[in-house]
């Protein structure tokens, strides 16, 4: 995932129950409260990020950052996994 420094730190150091930022395209639906975010750049799923709502504040192919997800561990998610909480929030990446 192309990154910004600062902003996302490898999914791989995240523990389970920290906060963090991220950035990336939200891609395809995968369930009624779940999205992919993957790599703008060759279109790979990264994150699955879960939310509290049916209708979040995005839609597929945004570029979006990510303020404040709560990482979560999932056995069954062969990704890591974020949580969208009521305290998060998203921004609308815009290319100059």
């Amino acid at each position: 995932m192309r990154c910004l420094l600062g902003v996302t730190r490898e999914l791989t150091a995240i523990g389970d129950g920290e906060w963090f930022d991220y950035e990336g395209r939200i891609g395809k639906q995968n369930g009624q409260r779940s999205w992919w975010v993957v790599d703008p750049e060759t279109g790979i799923d990264q994150l699955l990020l879960r939310t509290t709502s049916s209708t979040p504040p995005f839609a597929p192919g945004d570029h979006v950052r990510l303020l404040g997800l709560r990482y979560e561990l999932d056995p069954e998610a062969h990704t890591p996994v974020a949580l969208l909480t009521a305290s998060s929030e998203v921004f609308q990446v815009v290319s100059s």
